[in-house]
């Protein structure tokens, strides 16, 4: 038995060789045949108020469809499962007032786990519904990464078919993938890319909005927080100087 599971474990780890090696050699033909070249960002990639915009304009969509997902299931999937909950719902008076019937307890189990099947349909239903949206809002225009490349670069790389398509095909999929991965994961993501870059931090977006912010005043520069008061010896009013103050008052 040892020596069947090694050799099983062996063949798994030369399979997985294979597929890594026929994917790294499948990659190397697609980049040789169709000269594929490398897409820089923007030069404001850094810049976290773009970022953020983009975001939240992905929440935004997001909702809308779940929302429109929302109205799907409960056309297609909400009847069915209000018509098991009934069924429960009558089962569980019935059993009751008849506590020692088998068949009755063992109904309702067979209906409770009917329920916890659907369930689980409805939920795996949902996020195919939720991708085919996502993929359907991508094809319309809204893309991801896209958004994040350099707009002359991209211009360039349309002209070539094979990696202009490919490219706008890898869009498609990564935003439908993150369009139906809902609102809430959207959103936490954008709460990680703010902590990232943070003003706060020492990183490439501070030195940025550093360098694009007017420099502060120094010290020595910076105004006094009262206003200037007018020395005695140089004030238009002979009354202003204490000393001459008190020498009236004397007289």
């Amino acid at each position: 038995m040892e020596k069947n599971s090694l050799m099983q474990q062996h063949a798994r780890s030369i399979s997985a060789l294979t597929l890594m090696l026929l994917a790294f050699f499948t990659i190397a033909l697609v980049l040789f045949l169709g000269k594929f070249v490398s897409l820089p960002f923007k030069s404001s990639f850094l810049w976290q108020g773009e970022m953020l915009d983009m975001v939240t304009a992905l929440v935004v969509i997001a909702i809308f469809a779940e929302r429109s997902v929302e109205v799907v299931l409960v056309t297609v999937r909400t009847p069915q499962r209000q018509r098991i909950e009934y069924q429960i719902s009558q089962l569980q008076a019935l059993s009751e007032t008849r506590t020692d019937d088998e068949k009755l307890a063992h109904r309702l189990c067979e209906k409770v786990y009917e329920l916890d099947v659907y369930k689980l349909g409805t939920a795996r239903f949902a996020h195919w519904l939720s991708f085919f949206f996502g993929l359907l809002i991508s094809l319309a225009g809204i893309r991801a990464l896209s958004a994040l490349v350099d707009p002359e670069t991209l211009k360039i790389i349309q002209n070539s078919t094979l990696h202009g398509t490919f490219f706008g095909a890898v869009d498609v999929i990564v935003t439908g993938g993150v369009i139906a991965g809902g609102s809430a994961a959207i959103d936490k993501m954008g709460r990680k890319i703010r902590k990232t870059f943070d003003l706060n931090s020492t990183g490439g977006t501070t030195a940025y909005r550093e360098a694009q912010s007017p420099p502060a005043p120094s010290p020595t520069e910076a105004p006094p927080p009262w206003p200037p008061v007018a020395s005695p010896e140089f004030s238009g009013n002979p009354a202003a100087s204490p000393m001459e103050g008190d020498t009236s008052q004397t007289r």
